[in-house]
Parts: structure tokens; C-alpha cells; sequence
């Protein structure tokens, strides 16, 4: 699966290279929606939080490094994990890793 996460990566390496627009944001759904708070001024405002990804050509590059270093550990693991009682629950873990490292590099705001 880590290996299939790479290709993908690889893909979306690409296409960013091909745009001529070197970010692209993708807003799934808005989950913090018009929370208020006081501004420093005094103001009120209101806090809004999107769940959404962005990749950039320093996330792209970060998601080659996780996905690619993902696999190379779970290639290892393999074999340095084969006799040994817990090895779904390693795995479970480490593809959760890999996946919460993931959800870091592509998250388009510091509250996701």
C-alpha cells in the first residue's frame, strides 16, 4: 500500500510541474464555521477552519520523503518482523504513521 502511496505521489509530483500554478488547495468541508473571537484592536471576528489539503512544491517534495522512506521501512520490516508475535500491530501502527505524517505535510492550516 506504502508502495502504491508513492506512485501516487510521484503522480501528483508531476502534474504540479505541468501547471503553471505551483499550489493547489483542495477544501473538503468548512469544520470550525464562525467561531468569534476578540481581534488585538478589540474587534470581534469570527474563526473559521477548512479540512483541506495543499500541496505545494515543498509539501511535494515532503510527501516523495515520507511515502518513499515509508516504504523502504515497511520493506525492512518485513523481514526484521517475521516471527515475531505482535506483527499486525506493528504494521497497523506504522501505516498510521505514515498516514498522520501525511495528514502534517498536506494539511492546508495549523488546526488540522
Amino acid at each position: 500500500m506504502v508502495l502504491l502511496s508513492f506512485l501516487l505521489s510521484c503522480g501528483a509530483v508531476w502534474q504540479l510541474s505541468q501547471k503553471t500554478a505551483r499550489v493547489q488547495q483542495v477544501v473538503q468541508f468548512t469544520w470550525l464555521a464562525g467561531l468569534p473571537f476578540h481581534t488585538a484592536t478589540g474587534a470581534l471576528a469570527t474563526f473559521q477552519a477548512d479540512w483541506g489539503f495543499l500541496l505545494d512544491p515543498l509539501s511535494a517534495v515532503m510527501i516523495l520523503v515520507v511515502t518513499g522512506i515509508g516504504f523502504l521501512i515497511h520493506m525492512y520490516s518485513v523481514g526484521y518482523m517475521a516471527h515475531d508475535g505482535g506483527y499486525y500491530r506493528f504494521f497497523g501502527y506504522l501505516n498510521l504513521f505514515v498516514f498522520f505524517m501525511l495528514m502534517l505535510v498536506l494539511a492546508n492550516n495549523y488546526a488540522l
